[in-house]
């Protein structure tokens, strides 16, 4: 029987066995697996960064809104498209059709940069389709739907409370009128509850009356 170079080369050509192979293929697919996860875990981390940043600019910028709002209430009354006026000029709470805060302001940016606009507005907040919406008149006096700009602060929102604050007192709704109660309250709380997580922001912003 040979024993020589050329037998001991064959023995070490005869590769791989079944389970060899069997047990290499899992381990690839194990790190294909564990490589696929936690590429899958970033790409998920990274849109979850995006829309958490996405969500902080929009209350931002929906608190920037409604801070200069409420920084320049005018005590003046407002027409509806009927013509009829209302000598109400802050009205804030459960108002109707999920209106939740309708008011005059003066001073507003556009007409700082085009002095042939009206300085005055008429400026609602309302809930609308999960959606929060502030709506201004052209004009201070809205005669038709044309007259109307609307825009939308912040999205997928489940509810928003409103209350006030005068003094050391909350209440639920407020309402001032020429001629009458005509103070404004100091504070002006709105708890937004986001839709998707249920998390809840509570914005807390000062209210003044500028005069025309």
């Amino acid at each position: 029987m040979t024993t020589g170079p050329a037998n001991k080369l064959c023995q070490c050509d005869e590769g791989f066995s079944l389970v060899e192979v069997l047990v290499g293929v899992m381990l690839l697919s194990l790190v294909s697996i564990v490589g696929a996860s936690l590429l899958y875990g970033h790409e998920e981390a990274r849109v979850r960064a995006q829309n958490v940043t996405a969500d902080m600019q929009a209350l931002v910028s929906f608190r920037a809104v409604l801070d200069d709002d409420l920084r320049h209430i005018a005590k003046r009354p407002a027409r509806d498209s009927q013509g009829n006026q209302d000598r109400r000029f802050f009205v804030g709470g459960a108002v109707a059709d999920n209106l939740l805060l309708s008011f005059v302001r003066t001073s507003h940016t556009a007409s700082e940069m085009d002095k042939r606009l009206p300085a005055v507005q008429h400026v609602t907040y309302a809930l609308v389709d999960n959606r929060f919406v502030r709506t201004i008149t052209r004009r201070p006096d809205a005669v038709d739907e044309a007259d109307l700009i609307s825009s939308v602060l912040l999205s997928d929102i489940r509810d928003v409370r409103v209350r006030f604050k005068k003094g050391s007192q909350w209440f639920s709704d407020w309402t001032a009128t020429l001629g009458a109660a005509e103070e404004i309250p100091d504070l002006v709380e709105l708890t937004v509850t986001h839709e998707q997580t249920g998390r809840k922001s509570v914005h807390l912003i000062g209210a003044e009356v500028i005069g025309l």
